[in-house]
Parts: C-alpha cells; structure tokens; sequence
C-alpha cells in the first residue's frame, strides 16, 4: 500500500469492527486522520455497497492537509459526510465501504480497509 500507512478514526476496518452509524435521512460525518506521503493532489473517493455488492450510495470525502505533521505523524485530516437526502435512499442494513486515495502526481492509488456502516430506520420521523 504505497503512500498510506495509517489511518485513524472510525476508518480502521475488519469484521470485528464497531460499526459506524446512520440513521436514514439524516446528516451523518465522522472524522479522523490519515498518514499520507507528500504531495498536495491527493483525491479520495468512497461507496457504500450492501453485503451482495450492490452500491447503493457513497460518501462524500474532504481531505485536508496539515501544515506540519502532528504529534502522532498524520498528515491529513480526514472527513466523510452525507446529507439527509442521501441516506434517506439508504437501505437499513450493514453496508461495506472504503476510501480510495489515488495521486495522480505520484502515479499512486490504494484503498483503506473495508469498514461497516449500520444505517438504521430513525424512531421519531
């Protein structure tokens, strides 16, 4: 995996995993970091796929590079976020997702682990 060696958040994937949450038709973001090599054109990408591998959906992904490394040595501030009208097309059930990072300067492309997402109906609406 070439260019990445780590991330951290909610994204470090594996059956085991807790699971990220949505509730259908709502806003949903969670953040973390990622070690990425140098370079500012560093594009991530993700989708939502059901257990079949159907995709359903994605999310949006912003990264954000730091100034300087920080104290545990990423680089970048990782972001993925949906609106409401996106989960709400959502299907209620564990879905697959990933992140692929590419760098077209570098020539470099990878995906993070596999992590789950647990989209619920939501109780009061």
């Amino acid at each position: 995996m070439a260019g990445q060696k780590r991330l951290f958040g909610a994204f470090g994937g594996g059956d085991d995993m807790t699971p990220l949450r949505a509730k259908k038709g709502t806003t949903v973001s969670y953040a973390g970091f990622a070690e990425l090599t140098n370079g500012d054109d560093w594009i991530a990408t993700s989708k939502l796929k059901e257990p079949t591998g159907s995709i359903v959906g994605s999310f949006g992904v912003e990264l954000i590079k730091l100034p300087t490394r920080n104290s545990q040595g990423y680089t970048h501030v990782l972001t993925i976020f949906a609106n409401g009208a996106e989960t709400a097309r959502w299907p209620a059930t564990r879905l697959h997702c990933d992140i692929a990072f590419s760098s077209p300067a570098q020539g470099l492309e990878f995906s993070s682990a596999t992590f789950f997402v647990q989209v619920e109906e939501g109780v009061s609406r």
